[in-house]
């Protein structure tokens, strides 16, 4: 799927990316000691990005960042720091939708089986 142009005042609700997907083939020549370390290193990553988005604490400031937007949004709904505290509301909420945990064991389990 494309990314898509959606009608909206905010520009951060303007495209729709379905999901994050790039898919790529590297053949390396001379495998050695170097690409090792790079695949494990790849390996560790994974499992930080893997840990910090099933972070409670993670979902714990997304609620809290919910429910401060919710409580003013009478208020304060035109507000620069309003209006940029809704862009990171929509970002969080794109990060979630995106699977980027499916993916990201996708290739960990691509380099570990190696």
């Amino acid at each position: 799927k494309m990314a898509a142009v959606l009608p909206g005042p905010e520009p951060w609700n303007r495209v729709r990316i379905p999901r994050a997907g790039n898919r790529s083939a590297v053949t390396v020549q001379n495998p050695g000691a170097a690409l090792d370390l790079c695949i494990a290193g790849v390996i560790k990553e994974c499992h930080l990005v893997t840990l910090s988005l099933k972070s409670q604490t993670l979902d714990a400031e997304t609620d809290v960042l919910c429910a401060v937007l919710y409580s003013n949004h009478n208020r304060m709904g035109h507000h620069k720091p309003h209006l940029a505290l809704k862009q990171v509301e929509q970002c969080l909420k794109r990060l979630k939708s995106m699977n980027l945990e499916g993916s990201i064991q996708d290739l960990f389990e691509l380099f570990s089986s190696k």
